[in-house]
């Protein structure tokens, strides 16, 4: 077997194995975004499969540069991925690889705008928890910021014995 045909066999091993988990990844943050959004309901399981996919994903990452520093080991460009697929002969590397590096490519770019999206849901969900805490907490009532004497009597029902 040629040097060749195993720097195409790795590049694609590699490129395989990320496409799988960039689509389960976008699996489980499409089912998360069901649970934002209240449509089905949280389970530890949800959190564990995400970290086994995030694991994944670091192994990729991993495997990456391992397959890189081997190939600036033997005097292959080692720049990025692209370079390496572009090294292999005839064009054949470029040509095969340009759909799969734009896929992952793709994927990443949808994978970071869920994440974000879903950390900024999260965020607006603990303002709001907040907001109605301060409100059961103090009655609906603004507490005067600035004045003599003691502040306001009153208090909310979650924080009035009396009540």
């Amino acid at each position: 077997m040629s040097q060749h045909t195993d720097w195409e066999q790795e590049i694609s091993g590699l490129l395989s194995e990320l496409a799988e988990t960039q689509s389960e990844l976008l699996d489980v943050l499409s089912y998360k975004q069901d649970q934002l959004a209240g449509k089905c309901e949280f389970s530890a399981d949800d959190a564990d499969r995400e970290i086994k996919l995030l694991d994944r994903l670091h192994a990729c990452h991993d495997r990456r540069a391992e397959l890189l520093s081997a190939a600036k080991t033997e005097g292959k460009p080692a720049a990025s991925l692209r370079t390496l697929a572009d090294s292999i002969p005839e064009g054949e590397g470029e040509m095969r690889f340009r759909a799969r590096f734009q896929q992952a490519e793709q994927q990443s770019k949808l994978i970071q705008h869920r994440c974000l999206t879903q950390w900024l849901v999260a965020q607006r969900t603990l303002i709001h928890l907040a907001q109605m805490l301060e409100i059961l907490a103090t009655g609906g009532r603004d507490q005067p910021i600035y004045g003599k004497g003691l502040l306001s009597s009153h208090t909310g029902g979650l924080m009035d014995h009396n009540a």
